[in-house]
């Protein structure tokens, strides 16, 4: 009679990988800027943006 119920290796693997992932996306989310300027400011200079503008 055992104590423990026999372990599939490859599923525990499998299972361990998973949370290793899903704890490493979100360390990256932790340690990510959190005052992203997402929004273009107007302050009456020429445009900041590189891409060509059409005349």
């Amino acid at each position: 009679m055992t104590l423990l119920p026999e372990l599939n290796k490859e599923q525990t693997k499998y299972n361990a990988r998973k949370i290793l992932f899903r704890y490493r996306k979100y360390k990256t989310y932790i340690n990510a800027l959190v005052n992203l300027k997402v929004t273009a400011s107007f302050d009456g200079g020429p445009p900041s943006a590189t891409a060509p503008v059409p005349e």
